[in-house]
């Protein structure tokens, strides 16, 4: 028999379908707290493997930037050797060997004279020297000897001046001269 309440308006049903109804209620909510506990451990283990696997790709790339900036040393420092090397050819490149110009002008110049200034300018094959001589005939000898040289042409003398201011010196009476020339192109060796 069913109690009567008479507090509650309502009356308790004790049926089949009524018991049934709240056992599959039940069911259902423990199946939604149970999926719901599911999906936060499974968020949780998502969590932990993706902070896992972030902090092992933090630490990879700690260890290449580390090995990067170890390379970027090295590879500046070749860098710096390949501009080395590339300046160095290019100097050798360029280069002229004067070696057989100034042999050429030992060779031709028969008396006792001094340069103290030679102007090589390879573009236009020209040469200017200045310096001096203890005489007048000196200076002719040495014009001459020049110009016998095979590689030297167009021999000139530009100016000549006595050295009174360097005689007072007590050094000798000298001439101080100034001459252009051509030179032939061939005696320049790489």
């Amino acid at each position: 028999m069913t109690d009567i309440n008479l507090l509650q308006s309502q009356i308790k049903d004790t049926t089949v379908a009524s018991t049934q109804r709240t056992s599959m209620f039940v069911t259902l909510v423990v199946i939604i707290f149970i999926a719901l506990v599911a999906g936060n451990v499974l968020l949780y283990l998502l969590t932990k493997t993706t902070e896992k696997q972030t902090a092992e790709v933090l630490e990879e790339n700690n260890e290449l930037q580390i090995s990067i900036n170890k390379v970027s040393k090295e590879l500046d420092a070749a860098k710096s050797l390949q501009a080395k090397l590339a300046n160095a050819s290019m100097l050798l490149e360029k280069h002229t060997l004067t070696t057989p110009l100034l042999e050429e002008l030992e060779k031709y110049t028969f008396i006792k004279s001094r340069y103290f200034a030679a102007d090589f300018n390879k573009d236009n094959n020209k040469i200017h020297l200045e310096g001096n001589v203890p005489t007048y005939t000196d200076l002719g000898k040495l014009i001459l000897g020049l110009s016998t040289s095979e590689n030297f042409q167009n021999v000139k003398l530009l100016s000549v001046s006595d050295g009174s201011a360097k005689a007072a010196a007590g050094s000798g009476k000298v001439y101080s001269f100034s001459i252009d020339m051509n030179v032939i192109p061939k005696i320049y060796t790489k």
